[in-house]
């Protein structure tokens, strides 16, 4: 499939996963929306949070998990094969958690300095 199919059908990852329970990445879109929040937060300044970083990552590496489509022709092979949005898709996620990460601890230890 390609991306922008991925982006717009994404949201119904849950009904497929009724239809075939090992499809459980189909549930990695939802990590899109987590990912809002703390771009939101950057562009405005603010370090993102680390929970929903972490959240975020965690339903995005989900998507390595089998993946199973239907299309024109009925079977059920897996995806096997990620190209390169699909590992700039994971990277973004990657990099909001080092950065959500990095700040935390850099918050903590300004506090533990000026105590």
């Amino acid at each position: 499939m390609y991306g922008y199919a991925i982006l717009l059908l994404g949201w119904i990852g849950p009904l497929i996963l009724l239809l075939h329970p090992a499809a459980i990445g189909m549930v990695s879109w939802y990590a899109n929306i987590l990912l809002l929040p703390n771009l939101a937060r950057a562009a405005f300044g603010r370090s993102p949070s680390l929970w929903l970083a972490t959240l975020a990552l965690v339903l995005a590496l989900l998507s390595f998990s089998p993946l199973f489509f239907w299309g024109e022709v009925p079977s059920e092979e897996p995806v096997c094969a990620r190209g390169t949005g699909f590992w700039l898709w994971i990277w973004a996620f990657v990099v909001v958690f080092v950065g959500a990460l990095i700040n935390t601890v850099e918050h903590q230890n300004r506090h533990v300095v000026a105590r």
